[in-house]
């Protein structure tokens, strides 16, 4: 009490807000951290390195405890030379960020007041503030200049801020030396944290583009400008080749520009774009100068390039079949540069040969090592197949277009079992499988992020939902028990008991969990306590057999065993409508775009799309047999399976328009019947799963 009382009344409180305890998935307590910056919902935390070094036990998922309670998973990153870290979090609550000492800590007289807040490990749930003065600044054992202060501190306290009596930070507590109780800090004032900052967010940046989180990377270069990073030739390489993994083709120019170096690796960048585009001149002066750059390594993929567009000129086939051989010269294992001679050999009408090399690029070696490549050639060698190879053969990698707008991106996922129920929020893709498990995938680069067990060895997943703000999936098993997990760590949040069947849906600001079932108990759950908010027994009276929710997050629908669908508010579960869609039970159910039209399949083997105000009602397809999944895009495509339609089999994945009911192809990518299909929110996607054990993404072009 003396010690806190030594210090301004208003500093604990000031700086409270941004301090956080860190602890293991088990809730032991491993050290401290404070809150440096924010923004668009994640955070970023500074503690001591070896808080996350020396987890105990080790690498277990590491969590935050805010100031508001809240525990949330964090990502970790130590930061090299130094005993320090930064984990990032995301939170739909606002949070303060502790205030950086903006002069240099070196000029601070000496000795200077200050305090220490942070959790000792057999403390209470608050912080302790701790009062004392720094006493010398001096090369620390570990590396660099350290300053030493008197502040009693304990275990569990490394990481906490050092504070001067104004609250400004000037350092980061790390532990105590041998010095005769002299504890350790690292200096912090603005001009260190821009340097560390500016480090790890471009290591982060890098780590994602090279994982193909091309979203991620280019978030994580925003998110160091918002501290001061300034603009660089490697950030904007880093921008540039994340916007061109996203197609982004013109932004990807820009960073380009601002990278304002000439190397080899822009060059190729800008040539690619200018032959995807069509701009051929403009291809082959880049790629020219890629080749004066680099001669070896790059040039064997920028010789390819300039065969290509000269191809395009018939007075140039001579020389594209010079820089097309140059090219194979210096890489003659590459798919790619195989695939660009065959094109030129099509272009002067060799057939033979260029079957040739179309062979080799499919048993090439195709696995490049370069970060850079790895993003561009891929898209690349899709453009080459697609515009001028798709008579010679099957290549392996990019399969063949199958219908129209519709294109495998790249070979089956396999899976363990064969699926039962898929869902995507646009960032994961959530698998249930008949073995009682789901496998989480991240959509961008298709890694596996985490398997999750019902709990009941084979109890076929009924359902699966992944929340709109991608921390959890919640998975039902036909057993009727429903278990939420937190993505990230993989820990189970909370389970209930939902009856024969269950359906799952997530509310669109991820704050409820909605659930069905067969005894036609709608419920709204809480999805930080897991307790049921509102319960409506008795909805429909053969139980509820289809669950969705609107795009605008305003409406349920329900479909009944009795083929009715019914509409309940998402606030309260209110009732707002009903009618009968079908003469037998609502098999599956979703919403229009718009929300306005819900789009249903019944075990009378018809969809329909009604207009659930008017009640007016169109058939878009009638079937053979039982429809097992349908999905509908923003563009209006339904999709629909397990149908034996126009004598076609069941493998088969068929495409209506929801506006007049027009056929518009099939699908037949699988070799097993196809359970589940699902759209990402945007349209972008869509995603199949079968008994084959295999999982499917189509780009929708």
């Amino acid at each position: 009490m003396q010690q806190v009382l030594a210090q301004p009344s208003n500093l604990y409180q000031q700086v409270r807000q941004s301090v956080v305890l860190i602890q293991n998935e088990a809730g032991a307590r491993q050290g401290t951290g404070f809150i440096v910056s924010g923004g668009n919902g994640t955070y970023s935390v500074l503690t001591a390195g070896h808080v996350v070094q020396e987890r105990q036990p080790p690498n277990t998922q590491l969590r935050i405890v805010t100031v508001t309670g809240e525990t949330i998973p964090v990502v970790a990153e130590v930061i090299p030379g130094r005993d320090l870290a930064l984990l990032q979090f995301r939170s739909t609550q606002e949070y303060r960020a502790a205030n950086i000492l903006p002069s240099n800590v070196d000029d601070l007289s000496l000795p200077t007041r200050i305090f220490v807040l942070g959790y000792p490990a057999t403390g209470g749930r608050e912080p302790e503030i701790l009062g004392g003065n720094i006493s010398s600044r001096q090369p620390s054992q570990s590396g660099g200049i350290s300053i030493f202060h008197t502040a009693p501190t304990v275990g569990g306290m490394s990481g906490s801020p050092v504070l001067t009596e104004r609250g400004e930070v000037v350092g980061i507590h790390v532990g105590r030396t041998e010095q005769g109780g002299v504890r350790e800090a690292i200096p912090l004032d603005q001009e260190r944290y821009k340097q560390i900052i500016s480090s790890i967010f471009i290591r982060l940046a890098r780590n994602n583009l090279e994982a193909g989180n091309f979203a991620e990377a280019i978030a994580n270069i925003d998110q160091g400008r918002g501290q001061g990073i300034p603009d660089s030739e490697q950030t904007n390489i880093i921008l540039a080749y994340a916007y061109f993994g996203l197609d982004n083709f013109d932004k990807a120019r820009e960073a380009v520009r601002r990278a304002s170096s000439i190397n080899a690796n822009t060059n190729l960048l800008l040539a690619i774009i200018n032959y995807i585009r069509g701009d051929y001149t403009n291809t082959i002066n880049n790629a020219d100068e890629g080749i004066r750059l680099d001669n070896r390594n790059l040039g064997g993929y920028a010789l390819a390039i300039v065969g290509l567009s000269q191809a395009q000129n018939r007075e140039s086939l001579i020389d594209a079949n010079i820089s097309s051989g140059n090219a194979i010269n210096l890489l003659s294992n590459d798919a790619f540069v195989n695939f660009a001679r065959s094109c030129v050999r099509v272009k002067t009408g060799e057939t033979e040969d260029a079957r040739r090399f179309f062979d080799n690029a499919t048993r090439a070696n195709s696995q490049i090592q370069d970060p850079f490549l790895r993003i561009i050639i891929p898209r690349l060698q899709q453009t080459v197949i697609e515009n001028c190879l798709s008579g010679l053969g099957d290549p392996p990698v990019p399969p063949q277009v199958p219908i129209g707008r519709y294109r495998i991106i790249e070979p089956s996922v396999n899976l363990d079992a064969g699926a039962t129920a898929i869902s995507s929020n646009g960032q994961f893709i959530a698998v249930g499988l008949r073995n009682g498990t789901v496998s989480v995938y991240r959509l961008q680069n298709r890694s596996l992020v985490g398997t999750f067990s019902a709990g009941q060895a084979g109890a076929v997943i009924s359902s699966v939902a992944i929340s709109p703000n991608g921390q959890e999936v919640a998975i039902a098993s036909a057993s009727g028990e429903v278990k939420v997990f937190e993505i990230s760590s993989r820990r189970e949040k909370y389970r209930l008991d939902a009856g024969n069947s269950p359906l799952v849906v997530f509310s669109d600001n991820s704050n409820f969990l909605f659930t069905a079932g067969g005894s036609g108990t709608l419920r709204a759950v809480n999805n930080r306590t897991g307790q049921t908010v509102v319960s409506e027994p008795n909805t429909h009276g053969q139980g509820i057999t289809s669950l969705t929710m609107s795009p605008d997050g305003r409406l349920l629908a329900s479909g009944g065993g009795d083929g009715t669908i019914k509409l309940w508010s998402t606030s309260d579960l209110t009732p707002v409508d009903t009618y009968q869609a079908h003469q037998r039970q609502v098999q599956s159910l979703a919403f229009s775009a718009d929300s306005n039209q819900i789009i249903s399949a019944g075990l009378d083997d018809v969809i329909k799309s009604c207009d659930w105000r008017t009640k007016e009602c169109i058939e878009i397809a009638r079937s053979r047999d039982v429809i097992s999944s349908i999905a509908v895009a923003s563009n209006g495509h339904v999709v629909f399976s397990n149908s034996v339609f126009n004598n076609s089999g069941n493998n088969k994945i068929f495409i209506q328009d929801s506006k007049n009911g027009q056929p518009l192809g099939d699908l037949s990518a699988h070799r097993g019947q196809v359970n589940a299909l699902a759209y990402t929110p945007d349209g972008r996607y869509l995603i199949s799963g079968s008994d084959d054990r295999t999982l499917i993404i189509w780009e929708v072009q």
